[in-house]
């Protein structure tokens, strides 16, 4: 049983790792895509205030297809930014009911499997 429990826990210390690197991996590449998409939007944003606002039907629908285009761009990056957020929160603690020592274990494990007979 002991031993059973000893690998247990390994392995929900090896995922519990496992998460932090998947979401460390995961981290890295949001950041890295927010500051495309910033970029992007700058450029975008510049390329908005060349186009007259006002004037003729051209000007209008590509002043309102470059604003929509702005708008998407922020949007993305708001989603991105929000994801983020949620993959930089720590993992749940690994709870280990056993302790480390091989001793204490045992005891432990006497306590919790004892017959019924030894019991007060």
């Amino acid at each position: 049983i002991l031993r059973l429990e000893q690998e247990d826990a390994k392995q929900r210390v090896d995922q519990q790792w496992a998460e932090v690197f998947s979401k460390k991996k995961e981290q890295m590449q949001l950041k890295a895509e927010i500051s495309t998409l910033e970029n992007t939007l700058r450029v975008q944003e510049s390329d908005l205030q060349k186009i007259p606002r006002h004037g003729n039907k051209i000007f209008r629908f590509e002043y309102n297809e470059q604003e929509d285009l702005v708008n998407t761009t922020k949007q993305i990056i708001a989603t991105k930014v929000a994801r983020k957020s949620v993959v930089e929160k720590m993992p749940a603690a690994v709870i280990q009911p056993l302790p480390k020592d091989t001793d204490k274990a045992r005891k432990v494990l006497f306590f919790m499997y004892m017959p019924e007979r030894l019991r007060m």
